[in-house]
């Protein structure tokens, strides 16, 4: 039976793998012509006063999607040509240190399936992490939309697959984004981490995940972003106020909800 590898306990050689960026160009024919991958964000973002708009040489959309997505789990996409498509996923949780590796195939359905493996288990003592992942992918000629299966295997033989779907409207948009919140408990690792709680997206001030295990204590953001849940009664972060659509960017990510600015495009 194989064993995890923990990375805090094996050589320095190793540690890199909390963070990191990779391409992969398969042999001609492939769909998957190239993969990108962010790292762990959290680790990233501490050590690089950058952002990770441009962590990858596929990045799918505009990069002004990126204020917008903060603590919001994406796919974006972007045709390139006639046949090919840019896929992002923002803002995906997993564990910290996993060497995560790409993989692509379209079945005789139509059906894109994307694969996130992390082949030899290796996971770190860093709590959640964050990643974006990024996919080139060829042989989309003719699709009117482009149904997509995400499955992420954390430890091959040892972890259940986690699975996920999206429908790609490729015949009326040639490029979009579909958002929900992201994982509230990978938000707050990386929020403590970086010293952003009570900001836009993030756990709000006073939450379990920032810093307060006081159920009854006062729930605070930054500036005059305000405090809401994100569908889940029980987890509380921090929302820009807005009157109308244009209060929320001009990317599409969000819109105006009941004065608050959520999710427009959900999936």
């Amino acid at each position: 039976m194989k064993n995890y590898a923990m990375l805090g306990l094996v050589s320095g050689s190793l540690l890199w793998g909390c963070n990191g960026t990779e391409t992969q160009n398969p042999a001609s024919g492939k769909p998957l012509v190239a993969f990108g991958n962010s790292g762990c964000k959290k680790e990233v973002l501490a050590s690089t006063s950058s952002k990770l708009s441009s962590f990858s040489p596929v990045d799918a959309g505009p990069t002004a999607y990126e204020a917008e997505v903060e603590g919001l789990k994406c796919v974006a996409w972007e045709m390139s040509g006639t046949d090919r498509v840019k896929i992002n996923l923002i803002n995906f949780e997993e564990a910290c240190g996993a060497q995560w590796e790409g993989t692509a195939k379209l079945d005789d359905s139509g059906q894109l399936q994307l694969g996130l493996v992390n082949p030899q288990c290796l996971i770190a003592l860093c709590g959640w992490c964050i990643y974006d992942w990024s996919f080139d992918v060829a042989g989309v000629r003719g699709f009117s939309h482009l149904p997509v299966t995400i499955t992420i295997d954390t430890c091959p033989g040892q972890q259940e697959l986690k699975t996920s779907s999206v429908d790609l409207p490729l015949d009326t948009q040639q490029s979009g984004i579909k958002c929900r919140y992201a994982n509230f408990f990978a938000l707050g690792w990386q929020a403590m981490s970086l010293g952003t709680c009570g900001a836009v997206g993030m756990p709000c001030e006073g939450t379990s995940m920032c810093s307060s295990l006081d159920a009854s204590a006062t729930k605070t953001c930054q500036s005059d972003l305000v405090c809401t849940n994100n569908g889940d009664t029980t987890q509380e972060i921090c929302a820009k106020p807005c009157a109308n659509d244009a209060d929320c960017g001009s990317a599409g990510v969000l819109s105006c909800q009941s004065g608050l600015c959520r999710p427009k495009n959900l999936w």
